[in-house]
């Protein structure tokens, strides 16, 4: 049986109508349940693979099979619904939902997923106790926290919510983009730990972004994403991955 997740052969990535690829990437897979440290300076590349990862951004040449579905084969609807369906996005900033409570917030992939919805319903249980369950194994199972503003909590708190919306649903791929980067070196450490704790108790695939060089034996596998991209200042890489993530 295929353990394969992610599936990448022969990618090729231009901005806009450069002629020259700004990432290439001949060969990469990526299997069930494996966790995965993508490593690169700021600016260099990361986010951006991500997004081509996720559907966000078209290729320009290759392919990249997620669960066995070729993203360059599918519309952009069916990019989107996998994105739904089967992954979970930590984001560098979090990007929560600041007029929302943190129990709305974990549970805003729900409504754009049935197959998400579903899964927990085979646990025999309701969205908000797998998102009180979610909250609670990442260190926030205080019930006054629950109906807070996201606004009203730490960095370190809003970061936990933003992974528990990541987990929520057990996607089979979670994306985290450098989710350590406004934490200092104690708190991104105990973050991480219970981020790889959960992903291995939901069977799901990890893509960590990161330039922390301190955290790679903690990973199964690690690329570098120099490795595949190609010559240009680094200034005007940062100036590309802006344009992706405003």
């Amino acid at each position: 049986m295929n353990n394969s997740i992610i599936q990448i052969q022969n990618l090729k990535f231009n901005w806009d109508k450069s002629k020259v690829p700004f990432i290439i990437i001949p060969e990469l897979e990526v299997l069930k349940s494996e966790h995965l440290l993508i490593k690169g300076d700021s600016g260099s590349g990361k986010t951006t693979f991500l997004n081509l990862i996720s559907g966000v951004l078209p290729l320009s040449s290759g392919e990249i099979k997620i669960l066995g579905e070729n993203l360059v084969d599918v519309s952009s609807s069916k990019r989107d619904a996998i994105r739904a369906n089967h992954m979970g996005v930590i984001f560098q900033m979090f990007n929560l939902i600041p007029y929302l409570s943190v129990i709305e917030n974990v549970l805003i992939p729900i409504h754009f997923s049935e197959v998400k919805k579903n899964k927990i319903r085979a646990k025999g249980i309701g969205p908000k106790e797998e998102a009180i369950r979610l909250l609670t194994e990442l260190g926030l199972q205080q019930k006054e926290i629950h109906e807070k503003k996201v606004t009203e909590l730490s960095v370190g708190q809003q970061q936990r919510v933003a992974a528990a919306r990541a987990l929520i649903g057990s996607p089979e791929i979670i994306l985290a983009d450098e989710p350590t980067s406004a934490l200092d070196e104690n708190n991104s450490m105990r973050f991480l730990d219970l981020l790889l704790e959960e992903c291995k108790k939901n069977n799901s695939t990890l893509l960590y972004v990161s330039h922390d060089s301190r955290i790679h034996q903690k990973f199964q596998q690690s690329i570098s994403i120099h490795d595949f991209t190609e010559d240009m200042p680094i200034a005007e890489k940062t100036k590309k991955e802006a344009v992706v993530c405003s």
